[in-house]
C-alpha cells in the first residue's frame, strides 16, 4: 500500500461486499434526488434508499448510470473513494442539517478539481452510518490523491480520506446498488 501525504492507494480487496439491507419505499431527500445532474449534464443517476433490518439507520445510494465516457473505459482503471466522516445527528446515521448542506454543496459544485481535464468520473455516492463516500473512476491515481488533499485541508469539520484501488473491469461499479 502506498501512502501519499495521509491519503492511501491500496490493493483491491477480493472479498465480496456484504449486502445486509432491506429496501424501503420513499424518495431520498435533497442532493440524493435523481433530478440532480451532478458531475456532467449528460449523466443519469439512480437513487436507492435502504434500511438495515432491525436498525434505525437509513442508507442512500446513488449511481451514475450514464457517465461521460463508456462504462469500463480502459483509461479509467482505478476506483477512488473520497470519504467524508461526520458526527451523525441521531441513530439514523444521517448528517446534521449543516453537514448535509455542506456535503451536498461539495458534490454539486466543488468536484471540478477531480473531474476536470478528464482526470476522473464520478460514478456513485453513498451516505450511511456517519460517512459520505463519493466514488470515482480515475485514470491517474497519484494525481487524484494530490487533488483530493484540498478537500482534507478545506473541510476540517469532517475526517476526509481517500482510498484508491485497481478495478480495470469496473467490477465494483457493477456490484453497486
Amino acid at each position: 500500500m502506498a501512502v501519499l501525504q495521509g491519503l492511501r492507494v491500496q490493493p483491491m480487496r477480493s472479498e465480496a461486499r456484504p449486502r445486509p439491507f432491506i429496501p424501503t419505499l420513499g424518495q431520498p431527500e435533497n442532493c440524493w434526488a435523481t433530478e440532480n445532474t451532478m458531475s456532467a449534464p449528460t449523466d443519469h443517476w439512480s437513487a436507492n434508499q435502504y434500511r438495515p433490518k432491525d436498525s434505525p439507520e437509513v442508507w442512500f445510494f446513488r449511481k451514475n448510470l450514464a457517465p461521460e465516457v463508456p462504462i469500463r473505459h480502459p483509461e479509467y482503471r482505478w476506483l477512488a473513494y473520497l470519504t467524508f466522516a461526520y458526527e451523525p445527528r441521531d441513530e439514523s446515521g444521517l448528517p446534521s442539517n449543516d453537514d448535509e448542506e455542506t456535503l451536498c454543496r461539495i458534490e454539486e459544485s466543488e468536484l471540478d478539481p477531480l473531474i476536470s481535464d478528464g482526470l476522473a468520473l464520478q460514478i456513485g455516492a453513498v451516505l450511511k452510518g456517519g460517512v459520505k463516500d463519493l466514488l470515482f473512476y480515475t485514470r491517474d491515481p497519484r494525481e487524484f490523491l494530490m487533488r483530493a488533499e484540498w478537500f482534507r485541508d478545506t473541510y476540517v469539520q469532517f475526517q476526509v480520506g481517500c482510498e484508491i484501488s485497481p478495478d480495470p473491469d469496473w467490477s465494483q461499479y457493477e456490484d453497486f446498488p
